[in-house]
């Protein structure tokens, strides 16, 4: 409950010098009001709002006297001219208050819980379907892919690396060749693989 809040709850209602509706949609303020501020005794906090004075612009957008005289208390001169005023924000309510507002707010207004039509239901269902078989069948695949990795190692080491290593790479290895030891390597490997 502040001046922004009044300002853009008005806005929402109607067009702009920057905004044009198409269609006339029904606009529901759920903001906190100065009656909620009352029945659950919201602390306030200070605000300033440096040299414009916020009632005119409170009036413009709906707001009572009772609520401008909440949101202005008036203004003093110190460096410059400035006005203030009180607001509250939604964290003064506790945690659980909070929630039973919203609710409370959505229920007055008749907001409920969206069920879709059958076509849609549908295919949700069967895109959930989907899902959970795709991924049981990674679940499948990972488990074979890891038994694939063990057996290649477990091969591995028991390979027999050919003596002379050292030179056979230093030989792959032409000076100016853009190539580098583990690519000979991968060739001596595939050179071994094709005479199996």
């Amino acid at each position: 409950f502040d001046v922004s809040g009044l300002q853009i709850a008005n806005a929402l209602r109607r067009d702009t010098r920057r905004y044009k509706y198409k269609h006339k949609i029904k606009v529901v303020d759920l903001g906190v009001t100065l009656d909620d501020i009352h029945e659950h005794d919201l602390p306030s906090e200070y605000v300033t709002y440096k040299k414009t004075d916020p009632r005119p612009g409170l009036r413009k957008n709906g707001a009572t006297e009772d609520e401008i005289e909440f949101l202005y208390e008036g203004a003093w001169r110190g460096s410059e001219y400035v006005h203030h005023g009180k607001r509250v924000e939604l964290n003064a309510f506790r945690p659980r208050a909070f929630v039973e507002w919203v609710e409370s707010k959505l229920e007055a207004h008749g907001v409920k819980k969206v069920v879709p039509d059958q076509a849609t239901l549908a295919a949700a269902y069967r895109s959930r379907l989907c899902n959970l078989r795709f991924y049981e069948g990674v679940e499948v695949l990972n488990k074979q892919a890891k038994r694939l990795a063990e057996e290649a190692k477990a091969f591995a080491d028991k390979a027999v690396v050919p003596g002379g290593l050292v030179d056979q790479v230093r030989d792959g290895l032409p000076i100016g060749s853009s190539e580098t030891w583990q690519d000979v390597v991968e060739r001596l490997v595939e050179c071994s693989r094709n005479d199996e």
